[in-house]
Order: C-alpha cells, then sequence, then structure tokens
C-alpha cells in the first residue's frame, strides 16, 4: 500500500516525487520492492488526505533518505487510517493545485520535467513504454523536458521511444525544430528517422525546418533536411519567404550554395529557379550581402536576375 497502488486507489507514491526531485536511489530503491510503482499514474480526482498522510515518507524522499525501513512503515500506518487526523490548508491549497496539472503524470514524466536523466533511465528500464504516457492534459515526457530545458532529456526519450520523435508544442514546433535551434544534428536525424513528416512541418510561423535552418545559417542542417524532404524549398513563412529569401536576407552564402545544389522538379515538372526569383536578390541587396549577390550573379538561372545582380555587384 505504501510504495505501489491499493485496490480500489492509487496513492500519491513516494516514486512520483522521488523522479521529481531527482533522488534516484530512492527511486531505485522504491522500484525494488514494488515494480508497479515506477509505471503508476497519478490518477485524476485523487485528493489531498493520502499527501497529507504520507508526509512523512514524502520528507524521507524529499531528503534522499531511502535507509529508514521506519518511515515506510510509519507512512504505511498512517496511510490505512480511515480519514486524515488533521487538515492542514496550506497543503490541501498545494494539493489542488498539482492534482490538476499533473493528473495522469508518470514518474517518467516528473523525471523528464525535473530534467533528472538517471531517473528517466531507471523508469525507461523498468517501464519503457511510459516514457510516451501523457498525463490528462496531454502533457508528454519529452515535452516536460523541453519545456525546462532539459535536451539531454530530449535526446534520451527519442533514443529510446519512437513515438517521441512525433511531438509537438502548442506552437506547432517540433522537435525538428528544436534540434536545428540547438544545433544537435544527431538529434535531427533520430526525429528525421522515426517521424519523417516533422522535417517538413510548420511551426505557428509558418517556419519549416528549411527555413529555420536557413535563417541560422546552419548549412549541414539544410542540406539534411532537403535530402528528406526537397519540397520545402518552395515552402514560404507567414512573411512569404522561402528559404533562399531568409538566406540571402540573413547573408548565408554557404545555405544558398546548398538551396542552388538542389536538384527538384517543380510541381508544373519545370526547374524550379532558387536563385532566379527576384526577391532572392532584393533581400541580399537591401542587406548589403555582396557575397550573396555574386553567388546568385554566378548561378542564377534566370538571365535577367544574373545581370541585375551582375549591375548591383558594381555599385556595391
Amino acid at each position: 500500500v505504501a510504495l505501489n497502488a491499493s485496490k480500489d486507489k492509487l496513492c500519491l507514491g513516494p516514486s512520483h516525487l522521488a523522479a521529481r526531485s531527482g533522488h534516484a536511489d530512492c527511486l531505485a530503491l522504491l522500484a525494488e520492492h514494488a515494480p508497479r510503482c515506477v509505471s503508476v499514474q497519478w490518477r485524476a480526482g485523487m485528493v489531498g488526505w493520502e499527501l497529507v498522510m504520507s508526509k512523512v515518507a514524502l520528507d524521507a524522499v524529499r531528503a534522499g533518505t531511502s535507509r529508514d525501513k521506519a518511515i515506510l512503515e510509519n507512512y504505511r500506518a498512517r496511510l490505512l487510517e480511515p480519514e486524515p487526523s488533521a487538515k492542514e490548508e496550506g497543503m490541501w491549497a498545494h494539493v489542488d493545485r498539482v492534482t490538476k496539472q499533473f493528473k495522469g503524470a508518470t514518474p517518467a514524466l516528473f523525471a523528464a520535467l525535473g530534467g533528472h536523466l538517471e531517473c528517466l533511465q531507471l523508469v525507461a528500464d523498468r517501464s519503457p513504454e511510459t516514457l510516451v504516457v501523457e498525463n490528462e492534459e496531454g502533457l508528454s515526457p519529452v515535452i516536460a523536458a523541453l519545456a525546462g530545458g532539459h535536451m539531454d532529456c530530449v535526446k534520451y526519450i527519442c533514443e529510446q521511444a519512437v513515438e517521441a520523435t512525433s511531438a509537438v508544442t502548442e506552437d506547432g514546433t517540433t522537435l525538428a525544430h528544436i534540434a536545428i535551434v540547438h544545433g544537435d544534428l544527431a538529434l535531427l536525424q533520430n526525429v528525421a528517422a522515426g517521424s519523417p513528416d516533422a522535417l517538413g512541418a510548420a511551426d505557428s510561423s509558418g517556419r519549416t525546418p528549411a527555413i529555420l535552418a536557413a535563417a541560422t545559417g546552419r548549412t549541414e542542417f539544410l542540406r539534411f533536411v532537403l535530402q528528406g524532404m526537397p519540397g520545402s524549398i518552395h515552402d514560404r513563412d507567414s512573411e512569404g519567404r522561402t528559404a533562399a529569401m531568409t538566406a540571402a536576407a540573413r547573408g548565408h552564402v554557404e545555405c544558398l550554395g546548398a538551396l542552388a545544389d538542389c536538384e527538384i522538379t517543380a510541381l508544373d515538372g519545370r526547374v524550379p529557379l532558387f536563385l532566379g526569383l527576384p526577391e532572392v536578390l532584393a533581400c541580399a541587396g537591401d542587406a548589403g550581402h555582396r557575397d550573396c549577390v555574386a553567388l546568385i550573379a554566378e548561378r542564377s538561372q534566370n538571365p535577367k536576375v544574373a545581370k541585375k545582380a551582375t549591375q548591383a555587384l558594381e555599385k556595391m
């Protein structure tokens, strides 16, 4: 009862708090004596007297204490009381807030939210399926880790659970976007292997991974995205800019070269003139990026644009 689930309700297992607090030794001990505790969900509707009654055990976990059996015995005895001996208003208010936030949460979600990789690994070893279990608000461990900026946990979850690679935040950001922002090519490759559609997904600003890679000047990432999702070279963000226009505006000449190297047939069967769009030249010229203008002059497939680029070079 103290470590696991009772017959008709789930207790607030110390495993949840151990995972949230990063006490891997406590979590390992709990898992050893009650294996089910590492996969149990914090059920919706669970109310506060269990938390109040288990305060001694929870305090022990907070302190990282895993050796005192008397604590667990005390927890067991008090949990079995039919009603709480006293109500702490502060504790009840805390319970109301936390249960609304974490209804259905597993130890994996708590560990990911706290960025505790060792706890996350321990849970994955014993209950790997919980790495993709969402709480009742739709929060998954990988998004929880992402929200906390715990990229080591994000990468680990994606490596262990292919389903996690398809995660999307509320603003449409995919893990492909995140990998590009953080400059993590291994994560991007992992995401592409598990969820190839993520390479063509747009966020709330209309930016696809190709546009984002061009914006950040990550040529290697751009080449990888174009290899897996070549059609994204045509994508435009909410401001109407393509990857080529974005790269030109920011002076990322190597990204422009990668776009020029990309061979893809347009929907109408013609080879698209990526550097032949007047807008691309305008973006480079207005920002004063001479090297980008020179590349357009050299490699543009549009004679008129190439001529204008050459003339622009003479004036720069």
